[in-house]
């Protein structure tokens, strides 16, 4: 019966876990469709990604056609 009692508690703790994730994104994905341009979108991503990680610093970088660099096309937090 204690096992299950555990188990229970184990249970309850990833479900809350998961409800606090899911009313985290609801502001993003608000704000993610309000979003008109590319420069938007980024900004809403690396706003709420350093909010959500207590970063000082994001950025965001695009792969190339072929694969072979990327290159920076937003950032937060990061001077020149």
């Amino acid at each position: 019966m204690a096992h299950r009692a555990g188990m229970s508690a184990d249970r309850l703790a990833e479900l809350e876990l998961e409800a606090r994730r899911e009313a985290a994104l609801q502001p993003v994905t608000a704000e993610l469709s309000a979003a008109a341009t590319r420069a938007h979108i980024l900004s809403v991503i690396l706003e709420e990604g350093s909010h959500e990680l207590a970063s000082s610093a994001t950025a965001a970088y695009l792969l190339s056609n072929d694969g072979a660099s990327l290159s920076l096309v937003a950032r937060r937090g990061i001077s020149d």
